[in-house]
């Protein structure tokens, strides 16, 4: 995928230009500017000779409530560690060499280039700034650094408009998010980010390259990825996440691979709003919700991953244009291996599941799914279900186990069985479905078809099952169904039953989504057009607050850039599509 993600950092150098410096100028100033100690004692500092550098020898150097500039290219370090107190430590020049100090104070570059800050530690108290904040600058290295305290709502570490890399950088237990990118190009290795009560790690509109690093104990989300130019996020370790660990938002792009994802509350990697996204190679286990999910309008690629013990599903895709999943390894899941829904174009290959409750493989809400060459092994009730208007291919695979049958098919669910090889699977589908099927070839059970025009050659007919009751609720088959699920969409039952089946449970019975409430709609239009674009017809509801007559495209656009309602402007909304084949 590296036409898609291919991520250069051949124009940043970090090679080391510290060889020739000029003399090292500290100015000390007070917050409101006025100089104070224009120059730091030089008897104070051992300068050692032959070079042009400066070598710090007292344990402690005070200047509180003073800044620090260093504003011409030197080389400055100690070999005690020594501390250094002040309000701020400020760089604003090219091929600055700093090492080997403790620093009680923010670290600032700006305007700089060919800077490397090493082996040193930071405890910064200032509430107005982060540990470390990098703007305006190019070619900073920052390698075998510890933020160790930092109160500051700002965080550990902000890089706005720069390039730089981070090397061996460990930042531990704040408060507030631990690294903040904007607007830069940055590499991250062999860092740990461990312990934050915010998010890990935030990156807005850059290139960002992360490898070999830890990121843990994470109250939100572990690396919040949004307008991503190109990312690679390669053989990290991310774990003790509560929200997402990897979520990737607003037209991003990138390659996850090779990570370990375990203790996950939220899903390992989540990815929204027109994003494009390459994962492989991944181990994710103990995860609580979707370990990897797909939604509105992306195009992703799953492939090589192992995926064990988790709560609820595999791989799941709501709304994606496009999902390919190949080679996957999925095994104890406590529902479905993979759940399709609200997809236009799905394929399912050459994968492994084993050990599921409810299905290997799920496909509804008008969804198109190819499921070619995979083996399943004790599945739980179905090896397929397909059902709310959804078509399936599936061809050439194994599927071992199913209790109640090799495939579920109904609510107008379609699709072709063909090649198939069954084993201890009680019987070969279980519906009914008002959806046309052919099954052929799918060793044991006999050729089947409700297909008029593909009946004949050995293959017994069924006539085609015809619903009564369709469109009246399905609990009391009397009342048009008439209310939609919020957050699912779904439109099954009458709001009586509805509001009677929501006092025992709180999970749709079709979708097992979680119900917060039940709205009856509430039509924004007269003629059914959309009341954006007048033009096409309205297929969609926007949840919670229920208001329908939009249609896709519109809705597509609209929440691209907004998360509130067009209509009544209430917030943290989302729309579904209206499905009508149930």
């Amino acid at each position: 995928m590296k036409d898609l993600c291919g991520l250069s950092f051949k124009n940043t150098t970090f090679s080391n230009p510290f060889k020739k410096f000029s003399l090292l100028k500290f100015m000390a100033d007070d917050i409101s500017g006025e100089k104070m100690n224009p120059e730091i004692d030089i008897s104070q500092i051992k300068k050692e000779p032959h070079f042009d550098s400066y070598h710090f020898t007292e344990p402690v150097y005070h200047f509180e409530n003073k800044t620090i500039v260093i504003s011409t290219s030197t080389s400055i370090k100690s070999l005690i560690h020594s501390i250094i107190i002040c309000d701020r430590f400020i760089v604003n020049a090219e091929k600055v060499k700093i090492s080997g100090f403790h620093f009680e104070c923010m670290v600032s570059f700006s305007g700089c280039s060919d800077v490397l800050l090493s082996d040193c530690t930071i405890a910064n108290t200032n509430p107005e700034f982060a540990a470390i904040q990098i703007v305006n600058s190019k070619a900073i290295l920052i390698k075998n650094v510890e933020i160790m305290l930092s109160s500051s709502p700002k965080g550990g570490i902000i890089l706005e408009d720069s390039f730089a890399m981070l090397e061996k950088v460990t930042i531990r237990d704040l408060l507030y998010t631990l690294l903040t990118i904007y607007d830069s190009c940055v590499e991250i290795k062999n860092c740990v980010f461990d312990g934050s009560y915010q998010n890990g790690i935030v990156v807005e509109s850059s290139k960002v390259k992360m490898q070999n690093s830890v990121i843990a104990n994470i109250n939100q989300t572990g690396i919040y990825l949004t307008s991503l130019k190109d990312a690679i996020i390669e053989s990290n370790k991310l774990h003790d996440i509560q929200g997402v660990a990897i979520l990737l938002l607003s037209e991003s792009k990138a390659t996850i691979s090779k990570n370990e994802f375990s203790n996950i509350l939220g899903s390992a990697i989540g990815v929204a709003q027109m994003s494009a996204v390459m994962v492989e190679e991944n181990i994710a286990s103990d995860i609580g919700t979707p370990v990897f999910w797909l939604f509105n309008d992306c195009e992703g690629v799953y492939q090589n991953n192992k995926i064990t013990k988790t709560e609820r599903l595999g791989i799941c895709s709501r709304g994606a244009t496009k999902i390919t999943i190949k080679g996957n390894d999925l095994t104890d899941i406590k529902e479905c291996a993979i759940s399709i829904a609200d997809t236009k174009t799905a394929i399912v290959s050459n994968n492994t599941i084993q050990n599921t409750s409810i299905a290997a493989i799920e496909v509804y809400n008008k969804s198109f799914c190819d499921i070619n060459s995979n083996r399943m092994n004790d599945v739980g009730d179905y090896g397929i279900s397909v059902f709310a208007g959804s078509k399936i291919n599936a061809l050439n695979n194994f599927i071992h186990g199913a209790k109640r049958a090799v495939i579920q098919m109904k609510y107008k669910g379609c699709g072709r069985l063909i090649g198939n090889k069954t084993q201890n699977c009680l019987k070969l589908v279980d519906g009914p479905t008002t959806g046309l099927f052919y099954f052929k070839n799918n060793s044991p059970f006999k050729n089947l078809t409700n297909n008029i025009s593909l009946r004949g050659n050995g293959i017994n007919f069924e006539k085609t099952y015809i619903d009564s009751k369709d469109k009246l609720c399905m609990k009391c088959l009397k009342n048009p169904r008439n209310c939609f699920f919020s957050n699912c969409g779904h439109k099954i039952y009458c709001e009586e039953c509805a509001t009677e089946f929501l006092k025992g449970n709180d999970k749709c019975p079709l979708c097992r989504c979680h119900i917060d409430k039940i709205t009856t709609g509430f039509m924004t239009s007269d003629d059914n057009n959309c009341f954006l674009c007048f033009l096409r017809p309205s297929s969609c509801i926007i949840l919670p607050c229920g208001h329908m007559g939009f249609c896709s495209d519109c809705m597509k656009k609209w929440f691209a850039t907004n998360q509130s309602c067009p209509y009544c402007r209430e917030e943290f909304a989302y729309y579904k599509p209206i499905i009508h084949d149930i």
